[in-house]
């Protein structure tokens, strides 16, 4: 799961979670930015839970409040309830 934030024009964030028994973990950010008259981003800061550490340039990084409450609402909107036998014939 990915809550990508836009910043400002050129600086956005990406947070990255997998989900293991209903518990969303965090696994990745990264910092990108788009240079003035370039079409590509950059990767400004890095940090990867899989990744050796020569790859990730800063240290794990607190999660913001806001990133902890949509990272929940995404996690709400998966959610489905279903009958026994509606679950079954899906």
């Amino acid at each position: 799961m990915i809550v990508e934030k836009q910043i400002d024009e050129y600086t956005k964030e990406i947070w990255a979670f997998n989900m293991f028994n209903l518990t969303a973990v965090f696994i990745s950010y990264q910092r990108l930015i788009k240079p003035k008259g370039k079409r590509k981003w950059v990767i400004e800061k890095n940090w990867d839970k899989y990744t050796r550490s020569h790859f990730t340039n800063i240290d794990e990084p607190v999660i913001p409040e806001i990133i902890k409450s949509e990272i929940t609402q995404e996690i709400i909107k998966q959610i489905k309830v279903k009958t026994w036998a509606e679950w079954k014939a899906s």
